[in-house]
Order: C-alpha cells, then structure tokens, then sequence
C-alpha cells in the first residue's frame, strides 16, 4: 500500500487514518467468507438429502353418463296434444312460441319444453310431456 505524506502530519498520524481499525477490515471479509461458505454447504447438504417424490395416480374409474338430449325442434312439430295444450291456456293469450325443445332423458322419457315471447317481449317457459300435460317444475 502506498501512503501518502501530507505536510502537516507525522508518519504515525498518517498511519491512523489509513489505517484505523485494520482488524475490523480482516474480521469483515472473514466473516463474508464464512457465511458463503456456510451457506454453500448447508445448499449442498439440503440437496443431497432430498428425497425425490412421485405424484400419486389415481386409478379412480370415471363414468360419466348422458343426462339428457336437447334437441331444439320447429314449433310445427309439436305433439297435437301439446299443440291443443298450447292454445287452450288462457295464460299463453297473446304469446307467440319463440322456441321449441325436445328433451330425452336417460330413462328414455321425451317431454317438450317451449319458450313464449309475451307482447311486452318477456318471455315465459312451460314444459309439457307427449300426451300435452304440462309438466310442474
């Protein structure tokens, strides 16, 4: 290390403020290189110990199953019972069908479900079964 004189101070001065607390500068940089090499062999150590682990399979059997069919249909091909159904319900005056379904359920039953589009353009939803009986939900 190279140190510089300046005019007003002794060599022994010049020393101290270069030099103040040499051990501290030591103590520092050794303590840095404990702690990286510490922590270097904890990382090592945690990963040589680490068990691999294997998602577990489930060999659960799903079935999924068909609920029921929609099948949108012309109104026009309604039941005649529906149809008859349709027109004589006094709640339904006025309303035109917007659309019409034809539903299967699982057990192999059909019902129908129609959508009537009222004058004021809310629209109402009946279900009815093959023989024109509507059917409550």
């Amino acid at each position: 290390m190279a140190l510089v004189l300046k005019e007003n101070l002794n060599l022994h001065q010049v020393i101290k403020l270069e030099f103040k607390n040499p051990r501290a500068i030591k103590n520092k940089t050794t303590k840095n290189m404990k702690k990286t090499i510490l922590m270097s062999a904890l990382l090592l150590a945690g990963a040589a110990f680490v068990q691999p682990s294997v998602a577990a399979i489930s060999s659960d059997v799903i079935e999924i199953s068909m609920q029921e069919e929609k099948v949108q249909i012309n109104p026009n091909d309604l039941p005649d019972a529906v149809k008859a159904t349709i027109a004589a319900d006094e709640s339904l005056q006025g309303a035109a069908v917007f659309e019409a379904w034809k539903i299967t359920k699982e057990d192999d039953s059909v019902h129908f479900q129609v959508i009537f589009t009222s004058a004021e353009g809310e629209k109402t939803t009946k279900t009815y079964d093959p023989d024109g009986n509507e059917i409550k939900e």
